[in-house]
């Protein structure tokens, strides 16, 4: 009986816990300083926040090509990559799963975001495991090329 307990709470995660008090050093920083590349993993993120917080990453940094709102419908191109993401953020490979026979210039134009955004948020140090990070995101290309991540979209708006 001890022993099915201990393997219950081997399994369990223990949930975050919140941010320390800034300590003197990082109060001198000022608020709009950007986390190094060489940045440790976050400690506290959950795998889901972590997701939210590389979209909206990607997405600040491509700004001017990012549409707002609902996804149309239909879409013009929905494309897959793959990315690799090193316990810095460091992006060490972006590769395109899936992009539409008719618009395959947008794979190339979703890895390009990618690599634009890099270095990305590090990854919670409990999914680093052999020093990367695989994650898969969606780009969701509307008619004028611009794009939403499939982690942050609205639902797609069906007229």
């Amino acid at each position: 009986m001890a022993v099915a307990a201990g393997l219950m709470a081997a399994g369990c995660v223990a949930p975050p816990t919140p941010p320390a008090a800034p300590s003197s050093s990082s109060a001198a920083r000022p608020a709009s300083a950007a986390p190094t590349a060489a940045a440790r993993p976050a400690e506290t993120l959950s795998e889901a926040d972590w997701r939210r917080a590389l979209a909206q990453h990607i997405l600040a940094a491509n700004r001017d090509r990012v549409f707002e709102g609902r996804p149309p419908h239909p879409l013009k191109a929905i494309v897959v990559l793959d990315l690799t993401v090193g316990a810095d953020g460091r992006l060490h490979q972006a590769t395109v799963l899936r992009a539409p026979d008719h618009a395959r210039e947008l794979g190339a134009a979703a890895v390009r975001a990618a690599q634009a955004a890099s270095p990305l948020p590090p990854p919670p140090r409990a999914l680093v495991g052999r020093g990367a990070v695989r994650v898969t995101e969606t780009w969701l290309f509307r008619q004028d090329d611009r794009f939403q991540l499939r982690t942050l979209a609205q639902t797609q708006l069906i007229q």
